[in-house]
């Protein structure tokens, strides 16, 4: 037996309501309610009605209050609310609907119009209750099918263990880190004497082996092939051998089981410290060198030469910075960020560039960590915005601005920004503050509390480099982005590489469902920008659309 229809009368008259109860009641569950206030209250509580007929003329609050009151609820909101009024002015009757009504029915009614009216929006509500709950349950299997599709593009489908996609994400970084590379021995063999289906099962088991020796300092990854790597933040030499000689230990004294077939291995091992890319190809020559003079051996690589260069790269450049500020040789370039749908340009990203007196052009990739290092970041920022708001003056573009968590820990954007905005007569809008998505991910509360409180002032915010570190959604829902950059990584051969397609696809929905443009970097060539533009990419940047310049263009092409 189908359940009755509950439904609400508010109206202080006591005919009315006796006459609209015995009209209803064969039909409905009808309960009654005399004032606005009490309304209210019945529906405050644990019972709610499929249906509200609201009096308009009433003492203590009228109608429309009470409408106004049930639509600021969320518990409430729902509630289809007819209006039953002896009014029938235009204004009155827009009023009804501007308030939330879905309908209005002037006295004295007809009670089979009335009956209709109540079966038609009963039938609404419920088919909006129907929709509402077929719209989560396909939101809660799309996010689930994104986060499969993110375990799947970082995980080796093997192994299962994280791979190279995975561990160049790790590896993007400007700090130190320590990487141990063991290559298996005569596994060539293996495939070639075996199968490969034996060598895929030895890879299996090997992978499952190594596990034991991941912490929270190393994490293991599968490189190709026959190669695993563990890999550290920070300089962990010491740790590195220990983990090197309790996995040599293991295999020595342990043999391999696969398919009744026992295989003894051994590996050839490289452990190596520093930054990037550089640092596995380094570590990856180390393996070669090794394996021309045997199998089963363990290099320690540690590069003093190069690192001693870096030191002396360093101390010159913090030396050099200062003198740059001090010599106001510190400029302002400007890239064009392009709306895909637009013809020309109005948003553009301003960009640190270090003038020597030659003329010669320093990018930020020399001077800004030595910059940290020296403490003067923060002064880099004032001058790039300084300069950049002198040129964004007396126009409408946009322009966007790097951020550092140097800038947010020092607490000065708010006050600088204010202020320099007021001088050029520049208003916050026109300004997007770019941060890294390391700072994200892993910036302080206080910092969050920071952006939110720029967000207040009018202020845009843009995570940079999107999908370089491990992303935290969360985390990122608390900042409430109004741009998020794809990382160049993804994009410079997204026309032809579909893993990276698949990304920048999942990343577009994420960003559009939470309210954030998306923009696309490196957009370089022709085939890039059309596929960008295919994937629904709000704006793109990359030198197809323009270089950096010291002024602003006014076209791309």
């Amino acid at each position: 037996m189908l359940q009755m229809a509950k439904v609400l009368v508010v109206d202080d008259v006591v005919a009315n309501i006796t006459l609209l109860k015995d009209s209803l009641k064969s039909k409905y569950e009808v309960i009654t309610a005399k004032s606005g206030q009490k309304a209210l209250e019945l529906v405050g509580k644990k019972w709610l009605p499929d249906l509200i007929l609201l009096d308009i003329m009433m003492p203590d609050m009228n109608g429309f209050e009470v409408c106004q009151r049930l639509k600021s609820n969320e518990r409430t909101k729902d509630i289809p609310v007819i209006f039953l009024t002896v009014l029938d002015k235009t204004d009155d009757i827009l009023e009804g609907f501007n308030v939330g009504g879905v309908d209005y029915i002037t006295k004295p009614f007809v009670h089979s119009v009335l009956h209709a009216r109540i079966e038609s929006h009963l039938a609404l509500s419920r088919q909006k209750k129907i929709l509402g709950s077929y719209n989560r349950n396909l939101e809660k299997v799309i996010n689930k099918k994104t986060q499969e599709i993110e375990q799947q593009y970082i995980t080796d489908y093997l192994t299962k263990l994280p791979n190279k996609i995975f561990l160049d994400q790790l590896m993007a970084s400007d700090n130190d880190q320590t990487i141990i590379l063991l290559n298996l021995d005569n596994f060539r063999l293996i495939n070639q004497n075996l199968g490969y289906h034996i060598g895929d099962k030895i890879l299996i088991e090997i992978a499952k082996k190594l596990k034991k020796y991941r912490s929270n300092i190393f994490e293991l990854c599968r490189l190709q092939g026959d190669e695993f790597v563990f890999l550290a933040n920070g300089r962990h030499l010491d740790f590195a051998q220990d983990i090197v000689s309790a996995i040599k230990e293991y295999f020595i004294n342990n043999a391999i089981r696969v398919e009744e077939i026992e295989l003894d291995v051994t590996f050839t091992i490289a452990i190596d410290y520093g930054t990037g890319e550089d640092l596995l190809k380094s570590v990856s020559t180390t393996i070669q060198v090794l394996k021309e003079s045997g199998k089963n051996r363990v290099g320690i690589q540690e590069h003093n030469r190069e690192f001693k260069a870096q030191q002396q790269n360093n101390l010159y450049w913090i030396k050099k910075v200062k003198e740059c500020l001090r010599e106001d040789q510190v400029d302002v370039f400007f890239q064009p960020i392009k709306a895909v749908n637009a013809n020309g340009v109005s948003r553009y990203e301003a960009l640190a560039r270090i003038i020597l007196k030659d003329n010669v052009i320093i990018l930020p990739e020399r001077f800004i960590k030595p910059s940290i290092l020296a403490g003067v970041s923060s002064q880099i920022t004032k001058r790039v915005i300084d300069k950049g708001f002198y040129v964004l003056q007396n126009t409408k573009n946009h322009l966007s601005l790097n951020i550092t968590q140097d800038d947010l820990e020092e607490h000065y954007l708010l006050g600088y920004l204010e202020l320099k905005r007021k001088e050029y007569g520049i208003t916050s809008s026109q300004v997007t503050l770019e941060i890294l998505e390391s700072i994200s991910v892993n910036t302080a509360s206080q910092s969050i509390k920071q952006l939110n409180e720029l967000k207040t002032y009018g202020y845009q915010i843009a995570i940079d480099d999107f999908g370089t570190e491990m992303s935290n959604f969360s985390r990122l829902l608390s900042i409430n982005p109004d741009f998020i950059k794809i990382d160049g990584s993804f994009i410079k051969n997204i026309d032809k590489d579909l893993n990276s397609q698949e990304i920048v696809k999942t990343i577009i929905s994420f960003a559009h469902k939470v309210g954030s443009q998306v923009i696309a970097e490196f957009v370089h060539n022709e085939a890039v920008y059309q596929k960008v533009c295919e994937l629904n990419i709000d704006f793109v940047q990359g030198y197809y659309i323009g270089k950096p310049l010291p002024t602003f263009i006014t076209s791309t092409g």
